[in-house]
């Protein structure tokens, strides 16, 4: 989904981008100590003498229209950080139920190991007998598929 900006946006994010530059910041720096050497250092053509009024103004100026125009660009950047936020979000919601089921499958795999073997399983054990938290969602198949893994585990050979 693209969106599309209106002027006034697309004018923010260029000033934002321009003057949040290494060329601005150098080419301002360099104006400045341009303007300063040759108002101060000749007697010839000056037109900015000491208080540097008109130099004041310029800069005031500057960053009256500038700080207005970087505001409305974070404010948008901040939108779009905010809607991609929420789909992460999502995104972690769905993996948390997904990694709950795997989870929840897991012991209940743990659980029938130590029923058909006699003893009590490991997931029980870690969660204090907690084994009625979980139900049995497992087919006939894939019981019979595991039991044949577990065999092969508590046998010392590869369940694979």
């Amino acid at each position: 989904m693209k969106n599309i900006m209106t002027f006034s946006e697309r004018v923010s994010d260029t000033v934002a981008k321009v003057v949040g530059s290494w060329h601005f910041v150098i080419t301002q720096s360099t104006i400045l100590f341009l303007w300063l050497l040759w108002n101060s250092c000749t007697s010839y053509g000056r037109f900015d003498p000491y208080p540097y009024i008109l130099l004041n103004l310029v800069l005031s100026f500057q960053a009256a229209y500038t700080a207005p125009l970087i505001m409305m660009s974070q404010n948008r950047q901040a939108e779009i950080d905010r809607k991609v936020l929420f789909g992460d979000f999502d995104v972690d919601q769905k993996a948390h139920i997904l990694i709950t089921e795997i989870h929840r499958k897991i012991h209940e795999g743990i659980n029938n190991v130590g029923n058909e073997t006699g003893t009590q399983g490991a997931c029980s054990e870690l969660q204090g007998g907690d084994e009625e938290r979980y139900s049995s969602g497992q087919e006939e198949g894939d019981q019979t598929e595991l039991s044949s893994r577990q065999e092969a585990r508590l046998q010392g050979q590869s369940p694979f």
